[in-house]
């Protein structure tokens, strides 16, 4: 990482998870060993493998912590020859971690307590705990973070649990509750508008019909929209599902392809055939994202508490 601050906290291996986004809002779990060795390097434990690490900690990108507005910047350097490994004890100081006390003094982190006093506690909890390291201390909160928790948490034991949590979400549990993630909807090329994912682009139909398109491509439909900006977000297909409102409040579950190609044409995939698609989004028709998936129901009075 570029040059900061020396920080051999919290020293040892198998510490606690805490969750870290990196390019275009990935997200790893990682295991800290040292936040920053010898203020240059930033050493971790994960279950990610090395490509996936590479691809979300790319060199350049600043690397943020959840529920925190200090995280450490990254760039890699290129003097890391090795990571840290659990060492025997040594008489003489270390240049690697160790898990292990040593004789002598030592910069490495050690898994044990020291017998010197902390700087400044407090005996006032601020905030939710957690275990990255801030370099400024504040006793006020700020408007900053690069997450903001959900004023409604969804409580969870895994990250699947969070798919139907109604809010922008890349379905991250973190501290047994679903996180809210403002650009979690890239996904589909969307946009994060008051926790809600929608279209990036109005989608008010024109005066033609939908139609499929089978010829060199998968099945496909498209539907004209009134001039708006070009999009050709997501782009390809299989993208995750969508669910948009037409005509009357119908609800049509959707793939989107690109939201406006050329900024006319509303490209997507759908298990729904060309008669219910033009039913549904009929000429002059705004189309909206739903602000919720709609429940399963098999009575009128199974809708009674539907919001």
């Amino acid at each position: 990482i570029e040059p900061t601050e020396t920080n051999a906290e919290p020293g040892g291996y198998g510490n606690d998870d805490v969750v870290l986004r990196g390019e275009d809002g990935c997200v790893i779990i990682v295991q800290p060993v040292t936040w920053a060795w010898k203020g240059n390097a930033f050493v971790f434990q994960s279950t990610e493998d090395l490509d996936t690490i590479n691809a979300c900690f790319v060199p350049e990108k600043q690397i943020v912590e959840l529920r925190t507005t200090i995280a450490p910047s990254v760039a890699p350097s290129n003097d890391i020859t090795a990571r840290p490994t659990t060492a025997s004890p040594t008489e003489s100081s270390s240049k690697t971690p160790t898990v292990g006390p040593t004789e002598m003094p030592t910069d490495s982190p050690t898994a044990r307590p020291t017998t010197h006093p902390t700087a400044s506690p407090t005996t006032t909890p601020t905030g939710g705990p957690t275990t990255f390291p801030t370099a400024v201390r504040s006793d006020e909160p700020t408007e900053s973070a690069s997450l903001v928790p959900s004023t409604s948490p969804q409580q969870c034991n895994s990250h699947s649990d969070c798919d139907d949590f109604n809010e922008c979400t890349t379905n991250v549990c973190f501290l047994n509750t679903c996180q809210f993630v403002p650009d979690a909807c890239s996904g589909t090329g969307q946009l994060c508008v008051d926790k809600h994912c929608m279209p990036p682009v109005e989608l008010r139909r024109d005066a033609s019909l939908c139609v499929s398109q089978e010829n060199h491509h998968p099945d496909r439909f498209k539907c004209m929209i009134e001039p708006t900006e070009n999009n050709a977000e997501p782009g390809g297909y299989g993208n995750d599902d969508v669910v948009l409102l037409g005509k009357d409040g119908c609800h049509l579950v959707i793939q989107p392809v690109t939201w406006a190609w050329e900024g006319n044409a509303f490209v997507f995939q759908t298990t729904e055939d060309l008669d219910t698609i033009n039913a549904c989004f009929s000429p002059g028709t705004l189309i909206v994202e739903s602000s919720k998936n709609p429940p399963q129901c098999n009575f009128d009075s199974d809708c009674d508490d539907f919001n």
